[in-house]
């Protein structure tokens, strides 16, 4: 430790940073966090989440495929949640593509 803390120890320092961090980026507060942002763009959204769990990596370590499969798998109700918001705003945006065509003029048009 940098410091020494009075009325605590190292060890009890670091329980307590375990217990915070642990509660900070648990799947059930990362789906808060996202929650408390649904007023924003799911793709703004998406791009938190996945913050979070990177930056969930500079405390417990993600370096391995299954630690990220583990990572994924405990937050996959808030993954499925905006994948199927996702998906639904992309539907919406083909349908209204594709109901609304662009008029092309096909190159030079002449008035005679």
């Amino acid at each position: 430790m940098a410091h020494t803390p009075e009325n605590i120890t190292p060890a009890e320092v670091r329980e307590e940073l375990d217990i915070a961090w642990l509660s900070s980026y648990s799947p059930e507060r990362n789906a808060a966090a996202i929650d408390s942002i649904s007023d924003q763009p799911v793709a703004d959204r998406i791009i938190h989440l996945i913050s979070r769990l990177f930056f969930r990596g500079i405390y417990f370590t993600q370096m391995s495929r299954w630690a990220w499969i583990k990572v994924v798998g405990r937050n996959w109700r808030v993954i499925l949640k905006l994948t199927n918001e996702g998906l639904v705003e992309l539907t919406a945006a083909r349908r209204k593509r594709n109901a609304h065509p662009s008029v092309s003029t096909g190159g030079s048009s002449r008035h005679q």
